[in-house]
């Protein structure tokens, strides 16, 4: 049975953990020196574990703070993975805030070109040690994490997968302490960016959200006016109507593209970010999800059930062709049934159950009794040699030396005829004298031998008394 999953949201406060129905906010303020947070992840983790049950959880997806990642558009003249996670890593190095630090990313392939032969990427990086130490808290405690994504674009990526059509739209999450811009075309993700947060005055907000859709118009070259939605959580409320009101009057915006969109985290499914195609996950490489089974468990166990059926629909299909031979058999069995107690009515053997060699030598009797002429060969048991036994004379008898091709050969029996080319008369001489020479062919006489069409051609005509 599959552990429960552990969700960790973690921001500028604290973490809030939630694992089923139980939760429990473990707030930096109550651990020691909260000033430096990030080293105490483990001293939180710890409180968390003390306060929740987490002996069931065998997994777990961690969301953090959109500012902790680095969002990137980077173009490539590749498209194939291997070669891309060569060549992403160096492209995106001079480009980091930490340019000196390992770095774990993950990137997701745009459908846009806008420069020819080049492939536009959307690409997230996070130092290593970050991963790293969220990766080894957990494990210690036997759960695996399977995502760590920033908190603001897995919500976008959650609303994508609840809808049915594939909408262009700029997506902005307002949360209680950051606010992250993801812009979507077609449906999927095309650039991020974390804006000012939800404290900060809107002005600045605004100015970032309208400098971020310049730059993806001159990056892609997409001109398309792009519906604004404002997700927010309950507490951040105030804060989304705020920056409705404040983008509303800018003058390319209007009111009503405006779409507002109350998110309940807690209730939320976000299992359903591990079979998401749109994701940005840092758990990558060593920090990978776990096995491949597990990486791709839906579609294996849909694989396996297709071959299931498969498999039972063919041993079906076999069954009931064993059973469509086995009464054929039957059937056949039946018939010769009949036509034995017709031709041997005063016999007491067991009809068709009576020995295959009596029953063989029974109608051997009765066709001698009627017409011998037309008793097949393997019947009569003739006295004579079989067509294979001549053939096999008639091959070891002809030297390799002699240019001899055979066009016919008639065996009647005891006659055996022969018609074929060689080069000269002496050959047909020689072939006579070796022939001649067998055991099995009593007499051979040439019936005819001329001249062909063709210079050193002469056809030749045999009769070999067998």
């Amino acid at each position: 049975m599959a552990g429960r999953l552990l969700v960790l949201d973690i921001d500028d406060r604290g973490i809030d953990a939630r694992t089923g129905k139980e939760h429990f906010f473990a707030a930096w303020a109550d651990l020691p020196d909260f000033e430096d947070r990030a080293p105490h992840f483990p001293a939180a983790l710890e409180l968390i574990a003390g306060k929740l049950n987490l002996k069931s959880c065998d997994h777990a997806i961690i969301l953090i703070a959109s500012r902790q990642a680095c969002f990137r558009n980077i173009s490539l003249p590749f498209k194939h993975d291997n070669k891309i996670r060569q060549v992403l890593p160096l492209e995106l190095a001079p480009c980091l805030p930490f340019p000196d630090q390992p770095f774990v990313f993950d990137y997701l392939r745009q459908d846009l070109h806008f420069v020819p032969d080049q492939h536009l990427f959307l690409t997230a990086s996070i130092p290593e040690h970050v991963v790293r130490q969220m990766v080894s808290c957990l494990m210690s405690l036997k759960i695996r994490p399977r995502i760590v994504c920033p908190k603001g674009y897995a919500l976008a990526v959650c609303f994508l997968e609840n809808q049915k059509q594939k909408p262009d739209l700029a997506f902005i999450y307002t949360g209680r302490s950051e606010t992250t811009l993801t812009l979507v075309v077609q449906g999927k993700p095309v650039m991020v960016r974390s804006l000012p947060g939800p404290d900060t005055d809107n002005e600045k907000t605004v100015h970032a959200f309208f400098q971020t859709m310049t730059g993806f118009r001159q990056k892609t070259g997409v001109e398309k006016e792009l519906e604004i939605c404002i997700a927010f959580e309950n507490s951040a409320q105030k804060s989304a109507e705020a920056l409705r009101t404040a983008l509303s009057q800018h003058a390319s915006v209007k009111k009503a593209g405006i779409t507002m969109h109350a998110i309940d985290t807690e209730s939320m499914d976000l299992s359903r970010l591990e079979r998401s195609r749109r994701l940005l996950n840092f758990c990558q490489g060593r920090y990978g999800a776990g096995s491949f089974f597990q990486k791709f468990k839906t579609e294996l166990v849909i694989l396996a059930a297709i071959g299931s059926i498969a498999l039972g629909l063919s041993i079906y299909s076999l069954q009931k062709d064993i059973s469509r031979l086995e009464a054929a058999i039957a059937i056949e069995r039946q018939k010769a049934a009949a036509v034995y107690r017709n031709t041997f009515p005063d016999s007491t053997s067991p009809g068709v159950h009576a020995p295959l060699l009596l029953m063989q030598a029974q109608v051997n009797d009765a066709l001698k009794k009627t017409d011998s002429r037309i008793l097949p060969e393997d019947l009569t048991n003739s006295p004579h040699h079989r067509a294979v036994d001549v053939l096999y004379e008639l091959s070891g008898n002809i030297p390799e030396t002699l240019p001899v091709r055979l066009s016919r050969l008639l065996l009647n029996r005891g006659n055996l005829i022969i018609a074929g080319t060689t080069d000269s008369f002496y050959t047909v001489d020689r072939l006579k004298t070796t022939l001649e020479k067998s055991p099995v062919f009593k007499t051979v006489t040439i019936n005819t031998a001329e001249a062909g069409k063709s210079e050193n051609q002469v056809l030749f005509n045999f009769n070999i008394t067998i």
